[in-house]
């Protein structure tokens, strides 16, 4: 996987800072940065250790959703504390995801709404 082979929307307050941006930079694998935000360094990171290990080094609170362009594959996670809430559910066969129970209401009609989150 690369940052170009992936799509992540965040709503994020990690500890993903400089500092973990400079760290992948001394490794080589730091992608052409393009801005600062917290969910392009945890973007980077995932693409560099893998989904599981970055966000074991996550540290603050997040909701992720991961496209994987190659392997058609979506990662939905939050933090280990659920501080930022991962909702999720179908509605006429689509899946619907969001960090606040009204992204999902928004949608039209919903069939059903999860109000737990996956297991990270």
């Amino acid at each position: 996987m690369s940052c170009r082979d992936s799509i992540a929307v965040s709503t994020s307050r990690l500890a993903l800072t400089l500092a973990s941006a400079r760290e992948l930079d001394e490794r080589g694998v730091s992608p052409d940065w393009r801005g600062h935000s917290d969910t392009q360094v945890l973007l980077a990171w995932i693409v560099a250790y893998g989904v599981e290990s970055a966000l074991e080094r996550a540290d603050g609170m997040f909701a992720l959703a991961l496209w994987d362009r190659k392997q058609a594959e979506l990662t939905l996670a939050r933090d280990a504390f659920g501080e930022k809430p991962l909702y999720w559910g179908l509605s006429n066969g689509r899946l619907l995801f969001g960090s606040e129970l009204r992204a999902l209401t928004a949608a039209p009609t919903p069939s059903h709404i999860a109000t737990k989150t996956p297991p990270r």
